[in-house]
């Protein structure tokens, strides 16, 4: 067998496959190191969009037109809670006109409720309205 042959037949063959297994591992080394740098760049852009989507909110909601305007919408809550109590009461009161449960007479607890009512409509009307 001659050298000719001899590097032909088993020194290029196994030369080739130890350069495409090195090559093959340097390509996975070096796919998973770019996938860690897009993460960590990824990471960072994520940060810094949840860090402006924050302030936005919290400027916003800061603002005393949105304040002004949730305080108002609570103060319709108050008086639409208490006309449905208002309701209830009042459904009561026409099933049973009698005395309730401190032996004070029903309409007595309605008059109460109907007060309040208009304090509370007097103020929501009378205090600053959310801008439009």
């Amino acid at each position: 067998m001659t050298l000719n042959e001899l590097l032909t037949l088993y020194v290029i063959p196994i030369l080739s496959i130890v350069v495409s297994v090195a090559f093959g591992v340097y390509g996975y080394v070096s796919s998973k190191r770019a996938d860690q740098t897009l993460e960590a760049i990824n990471r960072a852009m994520e940060a810094w969009q949840t860090q402006l989507i924050r302030a936005t909110v919290d400027l916003v909601q800061s603002s005393p037109s949105i304040t002004d305007s949730r305080i108002y919408q609570a103060k319709i809550e108050a008086v639409k809670t208490l006309s449905d109590a208002i309701k209830n009461a009042s459904e009561q009161i026409v099933k049973n006109p009698g005395r309730g449960d401190e032996g004070i007479p029903l309409q007595a607890h309605f008059k109460t409720l109907v007060e309040q009512q208009e304090r509370l409509a007097k103020e929501l009307l009378s205090g600053p309205q959310p801008p439009a």
